[in-house]
């Protein structure tokens, strides 16, 4: 079940989950940490509207994005129409896609990874990653730290953002986050069922490995600290 279709398409859900301005700070990050030459290929996995991969585009980069959901691609298309530098987007699943081109840079950002229950299904979409990066490119996943999540473990958080009231409710169960998002308001209402597999950084690590990534570094959040058991992010770069 693709339920993440819907739910990064509705707009609500896309300003509740706050990613608003910091494309251009984790760029910034991104970049910091593995600097490329202009017109360098950067492969945008779970590129969603393509916030990110505009970042790249307008600081002289190009760009393939896959995302499953086509009004995302759509989105992240006309965004980038009258550029200078080259833009591909696909409407593909990131459990089977391997670009069509190398490129030196990759990312997977805002969570975009875990939502399967099955470790090698996960694993398939690191190891397309690495097959569509050259073999001295860098990939990054930016991740949520599993040990902070349990240690300040909610089950029930209540939003009140476009008129809407929403209703978060959480469980943990077999290393599995799942999530109910219930949203009322006078024109819209909506019911979304999240899912994300709760990997620890060592088994995030071990992942990165076996995907064929090597030389693997740890960050907290884009400011750069090294990761720790309190960050809030667990960011990878391999």
């Amino acid at each position: 079940m693709n339920w993440w279709k819907g739910f990064y398409e509705d707009s609500t859900i896309l300003e509740l989950l706050g990613h608003g301005n910091s494309y251009h700070q984790v760029a910034d990050f991104i970049l910091s940490q593995a600097p490329i030459s202009s017109n360098s290929w950067v492969f945008d996995q779970c590129c969603g509207n393509g916030r990110l991969s505009h970042e790249f585009v307008n600081r002289g980069h190009n760009v393939i994005g896959v995302d499953l959901s086509a009004p995302s691609i759509e989105t992240a298309r006309q965004g980038s129409e009258g550029t200078r530098q080259s833009a591909e987007f696909f409407v593909e699943d990131a459990f089977t896609f391997v670009s069509p081109r190398l490129a030196k840079l990759g990312v997977c950002w805002y969570t975009s990874f875990g939502y399967s229950e099955h470790d090698g299904q996960n694993l398939l979409m690191l190891k397309n990653a690495c097959d569509s990066i050259e073999p001295e490119g860098i990939y990054f996943l930016d991740y949520l730290n599993a040990k902070f999540i349990i240690n300040n473990f909610k089950p029930k958080i209540e939003y009140d953002i476009n008129k809407m009231h929403i209703t978060r409710t959480s469980e943990i169960k077999n290393d599995l986050m799942y999530q109910a998002w219930e949203g009322k308001g006078a024109d819209k209402k909506f019911s979304y069922k999240t899912q994300v597999k709760l990997y620890t950084q060592p088994d995030l690590v071990d992942l990165f490995f076996k995907a064929g990534f090597a030389d693997i570094q740890c960050f907290g959040g884009i400011d750069g600290k090294k990761f720790s058991e309190t960050s809030e992010r667990c960011i990878l770069k391999g």
